[in-house]
């Protein structure tokens, strides 16, 4: 598991995207888990690479940054990802948001936010947290995301121009 977790951070996921005549990079990162035995050193080393790397636009995190959600762990991962010198996004995971007492508050309160939208270069990027609302539990999408979803695509469809969209969860939706 350690390995795999290792390969996906460090291979930075990165995607060729071609819109409007334009090529990009992006780094996705997911499941660094801090707090178990190697997180923080594998998300150190997984910053350091993505800032040895001009080519890369922008880092998407996409859930279980911490192992248990503690106000340290958050904290810690926070400390370490702030290091980036590309713009970053973040949603939590299940272990960010439902795995403690404080997760969900700490998440909200130190990343600012358990959603995201932006646009680059013709695409349309939109993050949403979609955790168990308990431990082992299906993927869901909170209430309070999705009426925050509807409104963001409400908001485009009035609009001239055509996006593409990506979004961005952690946990497959059943």
């Amino acid at each position: 598991m350690k390995k795999l977790i290792y390969i996906l951070i460090t291979l930075l996921v990165t995607m060729r995207v071609t819109a409007q005549d334009s090529l990009f990079r992006f780094a996705l990162v997911s499941d660094t888990h801090i707090g178990n035995k190697s997180g923080a050193e594998d998300l150190e080393r997984t910053v350091n690479d993505i800032n040895s790397n001009p080519g890369i636009a922008f880092v998407l995190f996409s859930g279980d940054i911490t192992e248990f959600g503690s106000d340290e762990e958050i904290q810690l991962a926070k400390s370490i990802i702030s290091k980036l010198n590309k713009p970053w996004y973040i949603v939590p995971g299940n272990h960010d948001s439902n795995w403690s007492e404080s997760g969900c508050n700490t998440f909200l309160n130190v990343f600012g936010g358990e959603t995201f939208s932006f646009r680059y270069k013709g695409y349309w990027f939109l993050g949403t947290s979609c955790g168990p609302n308990m431990r082992m539990g299906p993927g869901q999408v909170p209430r309070e995301d999705l009426t925050w979803l509807k409104e963001q695509l409400r908001k485009e469809k009035d609009k001239k121009y055509r996006s593409y969209l990506s979004i961005i969860i952690h946990r497959i939706l059943h």
